[in-house]
């Protein structure tokens, strides 16, 4: 697939699901499927498109889905590279590690390394 054939095909299913309101398995789908393809997307497509929303989930109202954010931001951060990692996806992840839900928190732990 071309680059122009994963932000046009692939893209839209990802974003999609991550911003379904009503449905929680939907954006935990979202989150596998982002984590799954970060890489074929490549740096440009993620940095504009999944950045932001991914920063967004991190106050989903669902602890599950909290807790798949934590879980899938490994390849997403590989993908954006050091600084974007620094100054927007730590953020995320140290808040993340302090949530409320032990489950969370726990998640965060199991990624860290």
């Amino acid at each position: 697939m071309t680059q122009e054939d994963r932000k046009d095909k692939i893209l839209p299913i990802i974003l999609d699901n991550i911003k379904d309101d009503v449905d929680e398995e939907k954006r935990i789908l979202g989150l596998e499927l982002l984590d799954r393809v970060a890489d074929h997307l490549g740096k440009d497509i993620c940095q504009n498109y999944m950045m932001y929303e991914l920063v967004s989930l991190q106050d989903d109202p669902i602890y599950r889905v909290r807790k798949e954010t934590v879980l899938r931001i490994v390849n997403l951060s590989k993908v954006l590279g050091k600084e974007l990692f620094v100054w927007i996806i730590l953020p995320v992840f140290k808040k993340l590690s302090q949530d409320q839900i032990w489950g969370v928190r726990r998640a965060a732990v199991e990624v860290l390394p």
